[in-house]
């Protein structure tokens, strides 16, 4: 499994020891003009790495949000 892409520490100065305390994934929506959501171009896959980044993505979405995302709403 791929590393979060935010994660968050807090550091004791003092002891100087860091401590993981939260971990996530950051999400983006493209917004128009008046603040709605926004369809954006699907996302052009251009190798194997990718595919699997991107399959992982769809793979979390999924555990995150049951029964509201088609399988489909990605563009492949």
């Amino acid at each position: 499994m791929l590393p979060p892409v935010t994660s968050v520490k807090a550091e004791n100065l003092a002891q100087g020891t860091v401590k993981y305390v939260s971990e996530g994934y950051f999400f983006m929506v493209s917004l128009d003009r008046n603040g709605r959501p926004n369809e954006v171009p699907p996302l052009e896959i251009e190798n194997e790495r990718q595919q699997r980044l991107f399959e992982d993505a769809k793979s979390r979405i999924a555990k995150m949000k049951p029964g509201k995302m088609p399988s489909d709403s990605f563009g492949t």
